[in-house]
């Protein structure tokens, strides 16, 4: 680059991290006697296509114990709306909330949150030295650029291109982003059960907007 020309990122999509102090962690331990389901509808660890089990309580920051951690992931919340994604909705309320587990060999494939505007994961538990991480994949990314069969270097300069940013599993910590971002876990390599605690947000009330006739509101149904 020099002095008249510059590059200029388009579309940025933002992922808001934050680390949370270990007393609100402690909330964590809670989770430890919920009772699991897997996709199959059996409540043991094997589950269809490996994708580990949620809890069967969907709802688990609307228990009395996890109040002043759910305050918290929620005035995140408020922090990412207001500097990076910029809805007019003040308030914000949790859809579901759920436990993941991820036993060794376990994976998660590639996938959104649908009817959710926002979504979080919090990391807690043990940790290995080859946990696996999460990745957060571009939208429509093989239709733009991997169709095309040429050679590229792999640098972090070119991150655009890449298919996937890859963040570590670290225990405290809280990633916030849309809920259309695509995601996956790979496999589970080591011998540690991988726990997350994941959340979809919308607005309190609904959105949209009335003379738009886009208007949606929770309280009319």
């Amino acid at each position: 680059m020099n002095n008249s020309s510059s590059i200029i990122e388009l579309f940025p999509i933002p992922i808001y991290r934050a680390y949370l102090p270990k007393e609100l962690s402690v909330v964590c331990n809670h989770f430890n006697g919920l009772k699991h389901w897997s996709g199959d509808g059996r409540t043991d660890i094997t589950d269809y296509n490996n994708y580990g089990t949620h809890s069967d309580d969907t709802y688990v920051l609307d228990n009395p114990e996890c109040e002043d951690f759910a305050k918290t992931v929620m005035h995140h919340v408020d922090l990412y709306n207001e500097e990076s994604l910029g809805y007019k909705n003040k308030e914000w309320v949790f859809s579901q909330t759920w436990v993941s587990h991820k036993h060794p060999g376990q994976q998660h494939a590639q996938h959104t949150h649908p009817n959710s505007i926002i979504s979080a994961v919090f990391f807690y538990g043990e940790m290995g030295d080859d946990t696996s991480k999460i990745i957060f994949h571009q939208p429509s990314l093989h239709s733009k650029v991997d169709t095309i069969q040429i050679h590229t270097k792999q640098e972090e300069k070119y991150a655009w291109r890449s298919a996937g940013i890859s963040f570590d599993f670290q225990p405290g910590t809280l990633l916030i982003f849309p809920s259309f971002l695509p995601h996956s876990v790979p496999e589970n390599k080591t011998r540690l059960v991988r726990k997350s605690l994941s959340m979809n947000i919308v607005p309190k009330y609904g959105f949209g907007d009335k003379r738009m006739l886009t208007e949606l509101l929770f309280e009319r149904f």
